[in-house]
């Protein structure tokens, strides 16, 4: 069983329906309750799509004056096991319910409910042995809207064979509104820690994620809205390994994904401090940028959207098929601004990939295949003076006294210097390295200069080696 399975799967079961018992009040509740168990299990099925079968049944409604309590299963099954939730909420009628009545609420609503869901016995290992899933509350509009509050209680996991997983209690808020069918999302968490079986730690401090969403009937799996994202710190660290460390400090991400005709339309943007660290020594790499867009075949990207949760499956053969009809329907993919900066200067890199519409039966020659492309280019400038700095803080980091430091870095960036220079691959200054690549429907121009069609494939050859060994990869 995967870990993050155990997690993700309740996580997202709960999201259909800790909403609650009910989107009506009283006699009312009786009359619609089959129809939202209908919607809820209907969106329950989009899990399908990976690996998860989950289901609300076995629904007792019992109906009081002023509340009314709903027992039901939450039944989800995953990599051959079963798991049955027990869902006990108490739903309080409108026009005043009782539990905000009696805390000083009088702003009419259908209802409100509390939210209990009791953790079967197979899944009480994973919670410190609670007998909770997690409690929320919600309450509901006369229009239908919903918005509430869910919190979910530690999670542990740890396995000989696959690691450990640890999160602490996390807590979800949302809202919906069934006429504009648009949805609110945020989840709040202070720590999640993962270690994997190399013992390769990853842990993360302070999440903060929302999301607004619209549904599409046509592309389900498709997130379409905006999200904001900011992680305090996203810290890697291999124990076996002299105790280096990686660490993403003050992350912060927007974007936004919406629908135009038959294409999905996406851009995000993100910047986090970046540091090293070996034994005690830090190093403070700069500041880093990313800046994407991406326009793509939206049903493409909504049958590729359930390959995406594993590496195992996006390089599955199914997914390579979706994949290459998504290439086949004029992709863009534009980077921006990919950026690393510190005090001496700052070193960025931006690519833009537009391919024409074609069919991968007709390319027969490197000739064809360039001719795809239509106003591509990578864009790439190094620093000279940023580059000796990092390159000092990286010598010093392994021991080296600060004068020898220095001058090993200026050794080592001057040789880069020169390699670029005798490549032609770029031009150099005494400030930048700098590389910019055109390809238009089958014209290559390098540095401004046309690239005769004999030397293309070599020049793009040599091209590649050269970005990585500058590490632009």
């Amino acid at each position: 069983m995967k870990l993050t399975k155990v997690a993700g799967a309740v996580v997202a079961v709960v999201g259909t329906v800790a909403v609650g018992g009910s989107w009506y009040t009283g006699q009312q509740v009786e009359q619609k309750y089959q129809e939202f168990i209908q919607i809820g299990n209907n969106n329950l099925k989009h899990l399908g799509a990976y690996g998860i079968t989950a289901e609300i049944k076995d629904v007792q409604f019992t109906r009081h004056f002023f509340s009314s309590d709903v027992k039901y299963t939450l039944e989800a099954q995953f990599d051959g096991k079963t798991y049955a939730l027990k869902g006990d909420d108490k739903l309080f009628h409108g026009p005043l319910p009782l539990n905000r009545l009696s805390k000083g609420n009088l702003v009419p609503v259908l209802a409100s409910v509390e939210n209990n869901i009791q953790l079967p016995e197979n899944l009480k290992v994973y919670f410190n042995n609670q007998d909770k899933l997690g409690e929320g509350k919600s309450d509901i509009s006369y229009s239908g809207a919903t918005k509430g509050e869910f919190k979910i209680n530690p999670i542990k996991i740890a396995e000989d064979d696959k690691g450990s997983l640890a999160l602490s209690e996390s807590n979800y808020i949302y809202a919906y509104d069934p006429a504009s069918k648009k949805s609110e999302f945020e989840v709040k968490l202070d720590n999640v820690k993962w270690v994997d079986i190399e013992k390769i730690e990853t842990d993360l401090q302070g999440l903060s994620y929302k999301l607004n969403t619209v549904s599409d009937n046509q592309y389900p799996l498709l997130a379409l809205g905006e999200y904001t994202a900011s992680i305090k710190q996203l810290r890697i660290k291999d124990n076996e390994e002299s105790s280096f460390a990686m660490s993403f400090n003050n992350f912060s991400s927007t974007g936004k994904s919406n629908l135009q005709k038959d294409r999905v339309i996406s851009s995000g943007d993100g910047k986090a401090e970046i540091e090293l660290q070996k034994a005690d020594t830090k190093l403070k790499l700069g500041q880093f940028n990313m800046d994407l867009f991406m326009d793509v075949d939206a049903q493409g990207m909504n049958d590729l959207t359930p390959y995406l949760s594993s590496p195992d499956k996006l390089a599955s053969e199914e997914a390579g098929q979706i994949v290459q009809s998504i290439l086949m329907k004029s992709p863009k993919l534009e980077v921006k601004n990919l950026s690393i900066e510190n005090e001496k200067g700052k070193n960025n890199l931006s690519l833009n990939i537009s391919l024409e519409n074609f069919d991968p039966n007709k390319i027969e020659s490197f000739d064809s295949m360039l001719k795809i492309f239509k106003a591509s280019h990578l864009d790439a400038k190094l620093n000279i003076p940023s580059l000796e700095e990092l390159a000092t803080q990286m010598n010093e980091m392994d021991g080296a006294a600060k004068e020898e430091a220095t001058q090993q870095a200026k050794l080592t960036i001057e040789e880069l210097a020169n390699q670029a220079k005798a490549s032609t691959l770029a031009e150099v200054d005494n400030e930048n390295i700098k590389m910019k690549l055109t390809i238009d429907q089958g014209k290559v121009n390098l540095n401004g200069r046309d690239v005769p069609e004999e030397e293309v494939q070599g020049a793009l050859f040599i091209l590649m080696l050269g970005l990585s060994s500058m590490g632009i990869q």
